[in-house]
């Protein structure tokens, strides 16, 4: 009766191990995380300030009000987060969240109630994120990554993030070198 029961849960655990395996490699988690470098650019995002609690729930209902507004047609662009490194801020963050373009002379006119803001730089480091979010990596812990690299190579980065979500699910995670 042991050696049934012993069996029994040897198999059982066995199916649970090879079932999370292939879940994972399902979700992605065995892609690399790879760093890119790209030549710097002007990137102009359309969009509103927000200085919002460090809790995941105001940034969502804030993502999703942009998306609204880009699926109404006032905003054109990719859905772009700018996140500020503003240590005077305790438990707060500051955002920048719209639609990003390539320049301003792709934009025709800036929607009431909205603000628009242009960024340049000589180079990007940039990391893509195809993995399901249940299991990517933290933006922080991308940051973090791309901060070493930055190091190692003598750059400085400017203080602020770009995360670009794209219509397929993935999204990506820009630091910019100070000029």
């Amino acid at each position: 009766m042991k050696r049934a029961r012993a069996i029994y849960l040897a198999i059982i655990v066995i199916s649970l191990s090879i079932i999370s395996v292939s879940l994972y490699y399902v979700l992605g988690g065995f892609d690399p995380i790879k760093i890119y470098f790209f030549d710097g650019t002007t990137r102009t995002v359309i969009g509103r300030e927000y200085v919002l609690p460090d809790d995941n729930k105001y940034f969502q209902h804030q993502m999703d009000s942009i998306k609204s507004d880009m699926s109404d047609g006032n905003l054109r662009g990719m859905l772009t987060a700018v996140v500020y490194q503003d240590e005077e801020l305790q438990d707060s963050i500051r955002y920048f969240i719209g639609a990003s373009q390539d320049s301003i002379r792709g934009v025709a006119r800036v929607p009431a109630g909205f603000d628009y803001r242009q960024f340049r730089t000589r180079k990007i480091y940039k990391i893509f994120i195809t993995q399901s979010h249940w299991i990517s990596p933290t933006p922080q812990k991308m940051e973090e990554l791309m901060l070493i690299r930055s190091i190692e190579e003598g750059e400085i980065l400017k203080p602020y993030t770009f995360e670009i979500y794209y219509e397929d699910g993935s999204f990506s995670i820009e630091k910019w070198v100070k000029n």
